[in-house]
């Protein structure tokens, strides 16, 4: 079974209707037979970017008590290895958030990232290998 693991754009896309991946989001995510996971970094930067909506947290809120996504850890009481993913990809740059996703996917080997941030091209996890992608078409 693969697991999804959900970067903030869909979940973004999701809630937002006005975003281009909205139908995409709605499509790609309610086709899942699992709950995606994420992780509070992703978590924080959902919830920064729809700050303008004032039912963002409470739209979050019944995703999560629903069942319908759940958290994973990515880093426990070690950032350190996040941090220096983060340090590798500098030139890109990698944010914590996308640095604490390629983690999830190195602790869950049969995983798969939904994105729409083509960052997610450079990144390697473990290294070398390359990351398991959802995206809209043309990212």
């Amino acid at each position: 079974m693969t697991t999804v693991v959900v970067d903030a754009g869909p979940l973004v896309a999701l809630i937002d209707g006005r975003d281009e991946h909205h139908a995409w989001s709605r499509k790609v995510l309610g086709r899942l037979t699992e709950a995606p996971v994420t992780c509070e970094a992703v978590l924080t930067e959902v919830l920064f970017l729809l700050r303008a909506d004032q039912n963002a947290p409470r739209k979050i809120a019944g995703l999560f008590g629903s069942g319908w996504l759940a958290l994973h850890p990515a880093v426990g009481q070690n950032p350190g290895t996040a941090l220096a993913l983060m340090e590798a990809y500098r030139n890109v740059p990698m944010s914590f958030a996308d640095a604490c996703l390629v983690r999830i996917t190195e602790s869950i080997s049969e995983s798969v990232v939904l994105t729409t941030d083509s960052d997610f091209h450079i990144y390697r996890r473990h290294r070398h290998q390359a990351i398991p992608l959802r995206m809209p078409k043309g990212r």
